[in-house]
C-alpha cells in the first residue's frame, strides 16, 4: 500500500514555504542584532548612567575645590592679621621692663614665628593662583623685608603694587618697596618708589590737605631712616621736608606727637652719623 504523506514540506511548495519563513525569522534576528550601538536601549541606558556619574563626578570636585579654596582664604587672612601684629608685640617687648636677654629672647621668637607665618601666607597665595588682595600681598612682602630676604619681598609687594588698591596701602607699599631697594643699594629706583608713595595720597584724589602732609611726612621719615641705613648722606632733604611740612599741622593733630618725635630722633641719629662719616674721612686724610 502507498504511504501518503501530510507534512507540508514534503510538497516542493512546502519545502519552499518553510525555507523562506525560516531565513526570514534569521533575517530579521540579524537585523536587529545588527543596530547601531548609539540605537540600541542597553547602550542608551548605561550611557545616561555614566553621563550622570560623570556629572556628579565634576560637581565634588569643583565643590571640594571652592570649598578648599574658602578654607585657605580665611587661614590666609589670619596668617596677614598675625603677621601685621607683629611689630606692635615687638614695640611692646622693647619698651618692656625685662631684661635684655629677656627682650632679644622673646624678640628672636617673633623672628621665627613671622619666618614660618610668612612662608605658610606665601604658600597660600601661590595655591590661590594669586587671586588674593594686594594688602595681603603687601603684608607678606613686608614680612620677608623684615627676614632680611629682599628678593621675595619685592616679589610680593611689586604684585600688590600691580594689582592695586587703596591710595593708602598703594602709599605703603610704595614704601616698603623703597625700604627693600635702599637696602640693595638700588637708591634712583628706591627715590623713584618713594615719589609714587607721596603721588598716591593727594588733594587732586579728593584727601584733606592735613591727610596729604601726614602721609607725606611718614613717607620723608620712612625714607630718611633707609637712606642712612644704606648711607648717611642724602637725609636731609627727607628730613627738612618734613620738618617744614610738621610745622603746617596742627599740634592737636592725630600724627603730630608722634611725627615730631619720630624727626626729632631721626635728625639726631643723622647728625650723628654724618659726624662720624666726617671724622672717619679726616681721619683717613690725616692717614693719607
Amino acid at each position: 500500500m502507498k504511504r501518503v504523506s501530510t507534512a507540508p514540506h514534503d510538497t516542493p511548495g512546502g519545502i519552499t514555504a518553510a525555507i523562506t519563513k525560516l531565513t526570514g525569522a534569521i533575517t530579521a534576528e540579524a537585523a536587529s542584532n545588527s543596530k547601531p550601538w548609539y540605537r540600541q536601549s542597553a547602550s542608551i541606558f548605561a550611557g545616561i548612567a555614566l553621563l550622570v556619574s560623570l556629572g556628579s563626578l565634576a560637581a565634588s570636585i569643583v565643590y571640594n575645590t571652592m570649598q578648599n579654596q574658602t578654607m585657605d582664604r580665611q587661614q590666609l587672612v589670619t596668617l596677614v592679621e598675625d603677621l601685621a601684629q607683629i611689630p606692635a608685640t615687638r614695640a611692646q617687648i622693647a619698651n618692656s621692663n625685662k631684661s635684655l636677654s629677656v627682650q632679644l629672647k622673646l624678640s628672636g621668637d617673633e623672628t621665627i614665628q613671622e619666618d614660618i607665618e610668612a612662608d605658610e601666607a606665601a604658600r597660600l597665595v601661590r595655591g590661590l593662583n594669586w587671586n588674593v588682595p594686594a594688602a595681603e600681598l603687601y603684608q607678606v612682602g613686608l614680612a620677608y623685608s623684615d627676614a632680611s630676604l629682599p628678593t621675595l619681598a619685592l616679589h610680593y609687594l611689586q604684585a600688590g603694587i600691580r594689582i592695586g588698591s587703596d591710595e593708602q596701602t598703594e602709599s605703603g607699599m610704595y614704601r616698603a618697596e623703597a625700604g627693600v631697594l635702599y637696602g640693595l643699594g638700588r637708591r634712583l629706583a628706591a627715590a623713584t618708589a618713594i615719589s609714587k608713595a607721596y603721588s598716591e595720597v593727594t588733594l587732586s584724589g579728593g584727601f584733606p590737605a592735613s591727610s596729604v602732609d601726614q602721609n607725606r611726612i611718614f613717607t620723608d621719615l620712612y625714607a630718611a631712616e633707609r637712606v642712612w641705613t644704606a648711607d648717611c648722606s642724602g637725609t636731609e632733604g627727607y628730613l627738612r621736608d618734613a620738618t617744614a611740612l610738621l610745622g603746617r599741622l596742627s599740634p592737636g593733630s592725630s600724627s603730630f606727637n608722634t611725627d615730631e618725635q619720630r624727626l626729632t630722633n631721626d635728625a639726631v641719629v643723622n647728625r650723628l652719623c654724618t659726624d662720624g662719616h666726617s671724622a672717619d674721612h679726616t681721619s683717613s686724610s690725616k692717614r693719607g
